[in-house]
């Protein structure tokens, strides 16, 4: 991110103004700042996490006014750029759902958690986010021309679930942090992730159902969609 130089305390005045305007520069501050000078320079990283945590801030309130269209734009951009605040992050990607889900735009959940887990990648708090929005999320949908599409539809298609698919994913993205986790200080933290590896392991094989177990899962290839609900 690119701004041009300034004082201190004119830099103080412009992400004050950028809190403000909710993301958007405000033409005073453009003008307080020099931004037209030319000049360049990058944020520092306490600047940026100050923007992002105004944007995250904006996002929510946008959500709770009924704007999901806007409130989901934010997240989506805070979802697949790297984060500074690692713990925040986790948050925004049920947010992000909750906007699609209004928007009846189930469809693109796919698609911005795998963008959002590339964009994430070193942080094991959101893999976890992610495999748990996965396990969450409703597994029912159509396949439309070879493309599987979550959620209700319109206009024909072939009724399929994602059940298996989406378990599968999630385990996935568990393994994925186990590294990282095993690493992490708080080691309270840690033993409450591997207890949440285990109950995703029997999670539609419990019970009556523990025969499941039986069966390997593989953890190296996702499993084709399923016919019917």
């Amino acid at each position: 991110m690119v701004r041009s130089g300034m004082s201190r305390g004119g830099k103080v005045v412009l992400v004050l103004a950028f809190m403000l305007a909710g993301g958007a520069l405000l033409p005073w501050a453009l003008r307080e700042g020099g931004v037209a000078a030319g000049l360049s320079t990058v944020l520092t990283g306490e600047e940026v996490s100050v923007e992002e945590s105004a944007q995250r801030a904006r996002a929510v309130q946008l959500l709770k006014e009924g704007n999901y269209g806007e409130a989901y734009d934010i997240f989506h951009r805070l979802l697949t750029a790297p984060a500074r605040d690692a713990r925040a992050v986790c948050e925004d990607l049920p947010y992000a759902w909750e906007c699609l889900a209004r928007l009846n735009r189930m469809d693109e959940i796919d698609a911005l958690i795998e963008q959002s887990v590339e964009a994430q990648a070193g942080n094991w708090r959101f893999l976890v986010a992610a495999a748990e929005l996965y396990r969450q999320l409703p597994h029912q949908g159509f396949l439309i021309a070879g493309e599987y599409r979550r959620g209700p539809h319109r206009g024909g298609g072939e009724v399929a679930n994602s059940f298996q698919r989406d378990r599968v994913r999630a385990l996935q993205l568990m393994r994925q942090a186990m590294p990282a986790a095993d690493q992490d200080d708080n080691r309270a933290e840690a033993a409450g992730f591997y207890l949440r590896f285990a109950q995703m392991w029997l999670e539609g094989a419990g019970g009556v159902e523990a025969w499941r177990l039986g069966a390997l899962t593989d953890l190296e290839t996702l499993p084709d969609y399923e016919q019917g609900w």
